[in-house]
């Protein structure tokens, strides 16, 4: 646990970047996915308008360190719940040793905020719009805080309609204009959109790591998305007054910025994951067998002349499960306990038709006749890290509701994916099949570790390892060592 320094919960929107925005990555992130699609929104409803521009800055200042408030209760209680559960407390500590400075620190944002209030009057503009609105907000975050299971995503999906609604809040205040009506029913469109997806998302990437019933997860994401066809069947309401023509354009240009953003960032992320797998492989194989698989013959003695070979370097056991009891895999855990750390045992399960690699397995888990949800979580619980080996699509299979929910509980329930997997090397197919996978498993969930997968079966395999680094501190390929000797 982490806890944060008294200047940083005294100072306004410092903690809001130290615990939500740590690092320049994210911040950029944020930069892209919320300011400059509010910017442009903003642009679109009151172009060249220098006061829209420094009330919108003004307000999102005034907004954010308030915001931070709901940051302050909803980080205290998620690490009172995961203390009460006997859990590691992952949060870091927003309660000041004195009171006094929490009281500070509650206080000096709301001075903000009337500061923003104040000169937001200056300016003229309408800053009871603002206050107005910065009060909806924070009632939907203090009610998310307070919400827990699968309901919360229309909590979820509340803050993140309501707290994009700057553009229009600034809109509002410097007097609607009817001749930019279109571009706000644009801006509603995109914001109803853009919630309904995080929502989703949320529900995939949070709710199942929660290990929340499958069931309940649905009356969830059911109640969340009639809550988007309200929305939708408003804004259908506001087309009809804004001007088909004018909204089809602000619309336009609002999906056309998301969509390069996401493809750019996915890519270059997806980019940076390659360079580090093939950097990864240097120093770690991540997916081999032992005699203990049906189809497998590698030996304890095999794997020691490696490692040998190979300094600063792991090997992770992927036997096939099927082969595999809880009896047996003691067996390989002490067969193998000569090598550890550098040998990390565990097993290649077969989940919805896929492969999932454990690494570091602690004991042997049965899935047998376990959905998705419940065997990824079954597996996390049990094991360091899970991998999605030499994935496979059926595209056809696809406009099967079942199959695709399937597959998406599986991406999302994972750590890294395979990108490439030197068991079919040869057929091309599956290689550009495996890296479109890997890369919209970047593009959709953020970021996966990509791994190279040797698929290791027999000792010959062992001279496909790659460049390593032997003892006299040079790279070589291992196709030219030989391991017999």
């Amino acid at each position: 646990m982490v806890t944060i320094p008294t200047y940083a919960l005294v100072t306004p929107l410092l903690y809001w970047l130290r615990t939500r925005l740590p690092n320049p990555t994210l911040k950029l992130h944020y930069l892209l996915t919320t300011l400059m699609p509010q910017a442009i929104g903003l642009w679109l409803m009151a172009p060249l308008s220098s006061e829209a521009f420094l009330l919108f800055t003004l307000y999102f200042i005034g907004m954010a360190a308030v915001y931070e408030i709901g940051y302050f209760d909803n980080d205290y209680l998620a690490q009172q719940r995961e203390r009460k559960a006997g859990l590691y407390v992952r949060k870091s500590d927003p309660m000041p040793v004195r009171g006094w400075v929490w009281f500070a620190a509650i206080s000096l944002r709301l001075m903000v905020a009337l500061a923003v209030f104040l000169a937001a009057k200056l300016l003229g503009g309408n800053s009871w719009i603002f206050i107005g609105w910065l009060i909806a907000v924070m009632a939907i975050f203090s009610l998310h805080n307070l919400v827990l299971g699968p309901k919360r995503l229309l909590t979820f999906l509340g803050i993140h309609f309501s707290r994009i609604q700057l553009p229009v809040v600034v809109w509002l205040s410097i007097g609607a204009h009817e001749s930019t009506q279109g571009a706000v029913t644009a801006w509603l469109v995109f914001s109803t959109i853009y919630a309904g997806t995080n929502a989703y998302f949320y529900s995939v990437k949070k709710m199942f790591h929660k290990r929340e019933l499958w069931e309940q997860l649905i009356d969830g994401v059911t109640f969340s998305m009639v809550v988007v066809v309200f929305f939708q069947t408003m804004i259908i309401i506001l087309l009809m007054l804004g001007g088909i023509r004018d909204v089809a354009y602000s619309l336009a240009i609002l999906t056309a910025y998301s969509l390069a953003y996401v493809i750019v960032w996915g890519s270059a992320r997806f980019t940076v994951e390659v360079i580090k797998a093939f950097q990864r492989r240097r120093r770690e194989l991540t997916h081999t067998h032992t005699h203990f698989s049906h189809d497998a013959s590698i030996t304890m003695q095999d794997y020691k002349d490696l490692l040998d070979r190979w300094v600063d370097s792991t090997i992770y056991l992927t036997d096939h499960a099927e082969d595999f009891s809880t009896e047996r895999y003691s067996e390989l855990k002490k067969e193998f306990a000569a090598l550890k750390p550098r040998i990390v045992p565990g097993l290649e399960y077969t989940v919805y038709e896929q492969h999932v690699l454990t690494h570091g397995l602690v004991s042997y888990v049965d899935i047998e006749g376990v959905d998705v949800v419940r065997a990824l979580a079954r597996l996390e619980a049990k094991s360091n890290r899970l991998i999605w080996a030499h994935p496979r699509i059926a595209v056809r299979r696809l406009v099967d509701k079942a199959y695709r929910r399937g597959i998406l509980n599986l991406a999302a329930g994972v750590s890294g994916v395979e990108l490439y997997n030197f068991k079919n090397r040869s057929r091309w197919r599956l290689v550009v099949e495996m890296a479109v996978i890997s890369w919209l498993c970047c593009l959709l969930f953020g970021r996966r570790s990509l791994f190279i997968g040797d698929d290791c079966h027999r000792s010959e395999d062992l001279l496909q390892v790659g460049a390593v680094k032997r003892r006299d501190g040079n790279y070589a390929l291992k196709e030219t060592d030989d391991l017999s000797t």
